[in-house]
């Protein structure tokens, strides 16, 4: 029959126990480094371990990065050229829907209109510039005639025109004239032009003959008879006018 055991061993056994914990309590405190030296030797074996004391103390999340992740090592082509990065927003446009061009740039050398062309405008202004100068030639003209109309009128009234025409032998006409000038102008190449006339009024044969001298304003000239042809049988008149003259230095 065993012996139940004395309450001085049961001491003994405590006492026992609790220095031996002492000891390995003891032990275990010198065999550990301090933090610092942990962390130094933690951070050299992980370089992506972080500490959970410091972790905890900043108050900051802990992000954990794969291998995929990983920054690539310094050399390579994506660290040396980073692609660009994606815009976080939500797109408005869906991946079916075509994509709309940009306007483009308003450059005003790359519009072009119908008839602003060198071609079509410098043939237009060289017809401009034709026109322009035959329209300055026709009042050029204009302007003449009607200071011609002028003169003609004036003449037609202030110059007198006589005539006396006769006959001589056998057939032959001749017309004597006298002018007398009461313009302000000089006149000369005087045109005189006598129309044999029938007893019907037709006109049988006509003939111009021109004086050739001046007629100075305020004058009277006369002149010798001028032939005018033979007398035809059936002429029962000469009718004579002044047809054409030429102004001398008009004033």
């Amino acid at each position: 029959m065993a012996t139940s055991p004395s309450i001085l061993q049961i001491g003994l056994l405590n006492m026992t126990f609790t220095l031996t914990g002492c000891e390995l309590s003891t032990g275990i405190f010198q065999e550990s480094q301090p933090i610092e030296n942990q962390l130094e030797v933690t951070l050299a074996a992980d370089p992506t371990y972080v500490p959970q004391t410091l972790a905890a103390s900043t108050r900051e999340p802990i992000l954990e990065i794969s291998d995929e992740q990983q920054t690539p090592a310094l050399g390579s082509s994506e660290q040396l050229n980073p692609s660009p990065t994606k815009s976080l927003l939500p797109q408005t446009q869906s991946a079916t829907e075509p994509a709309i061009p940009e306007p483009a740039a308003n450059n005003q050398s790359d519009r072009h209109f119908f008839g602003e062309f060198n071609g079509v405008k410098t043939k237009w202004e060289a017809m401009k510039q034709t026109l322009a100068g035959e329209l300055e030639e026709q009042n050029r003209k204009v302007q003449a005639l009607k200071l011609k109309l002028q003169l003609i009128e004036q003449i037609a009234q202030n110059v007198d025109f006589k005539t006396k025409a006769y006959v001589v032998s056998p057939y032959h006409l001749f017309a004597e004239f006298t002018l007398e000038n009461h313009t302000p102008y000089a006149i000369k190449d005087i045109s005189i032009t006598c129309d044999q006339i029938a007893p019907t009024g037709t006109i049988i044969t006509s003939q111009t003959e021109t004086i050739y001298d001046i007629i100075k304003s305020q004058t009277r000239s006369s002149y010798i008879p001028l032939p005018y042809g033979i007398k035809h049988r059936q002429t029962q008149s000469l009718q004579c006018q002044i047809t054409n003259f030429t102004v001398h230095n008009p004033e």
